[in-house]
């Protein structure tokens, strides 16, 4: 990975369908691609050392925890949608010590990390803060035959109200 250029891939958006749903089928669409890369994989391995065999929920507790421990949130350039690819936020980590992106690089971070161990996770578009459009995206996990709402940029102890929620 190191000293190879970044794969960039833009997406065009269809102006018959939702934008909102659109974004969230091309982050479905990285995090399913990302997931089959060996970085990604190894990498993630690497963080449940010390884990009892198949344990699906601590596994699980020990990704969300790094994306929100170690991920900065940093906004996209104004009139920008940029989702910055997981082996390039991890090899940022790895190189350099350091990550950063929006909900939607957190989201497919972490959606990234838990597909490529075998946990099923989808983003999800929400209304946060009392806005009128969805205007911020979390991880939807299925655990154990329930699914979970998690939110990686959520730093702090308390869980944000959403007011609805947008799946592609």
């Amino acid at each position: 990975m190191q000293g190879q250029p970044p794969r960039v891939v833009q997406f065009k958006l269809d102006n018959r369908q939702s934008d909102q749903v659109q974004i969230l089928r091309i982050m479905e669409h990285i995090t399913a691609q990302y997931a089959q890369e060996p970085l990604v994989r190894e990498f993630t391995v690497s963080l449940l050392r010390g884990l009892p065999n198949n344990d699906l929920v601590g596994q699980t507790r020990r990704l969300i925890q790094f994306v929100r421990d170690k991920v900065t949130y940093v906004r996209d350039p104004d009139g920008a949608e940029y989702i910055v690819s997981p082996t390039r936020l991890l090899q940022g980590f790895i190189d350099f010590g350091y990550m950063a992106g929006d909900c939607d690089d957190h989201v497919v971070l972490l959606n990234t990390m838990l597909l490529s161990i075998g946990i099923p996770a989808r983003p999800v578009g929400v209304k946060f803060g009392g806005a009128d459009d969805f205007n911020h995206v979390i991880s939807s996990i299925s655990l154990k035959n329930e699914t979970v709402l998690v939110d990686p940029c959520a730093k702090g102890s308390n869980k944000p109200t959403y007011f609805q929620t947008l799946y592609a």
